[in-house]
């Protein structure tokens, strides 16, 4: 018996944890340890994704002299990118400065 009370404590003390944090401190431990690092790689996918799509203009395979068009494309997707992650960061923001209170007047 004194075994088991012992196993239940000792799997409910991380839960216990969690209990004593705020809904905010878990939603900024959230975004500090897992958005931040998404966002970056999203950003990261981005630069690939415009530089693989415009490889052929890069690298001037058909020989037309549009190498500075594949590099303007590549950095237009990036451009993309870059805003859609300005757009999450703007959110990100405003729900960390919303207060968790209600207030009926």
């Amino acid at each position: 018996m004194k075994r088991k009370i012992l196993m239940l404590i000792s799997f409910a003390t991380p839960f216990l944890a969690l209990a004593n944090e705020t809904p905010k401190s878990a939603i900024n431990t959230f975004l500090s340890d897992w958005a931040l690092p998404l966002l970056g790689l999203f950003m990261v996918s981005g630069a690939v994704h415009g530089l693989v799509k415009n490889a052929d203009l890069i690298q001037n395979k058909n020989e037309q002299g549009m190498v500075l068009q594949g590099f303007l494309n590549a950095g237009k997707i990036l451009l993309y990118y870059l805003l859609i992650i300005g757009v999450i960061i703007g959110v990100i923001a405003a729900v960390n400065g919303l207060s968790g209170s209600l207030r009926i007047d």
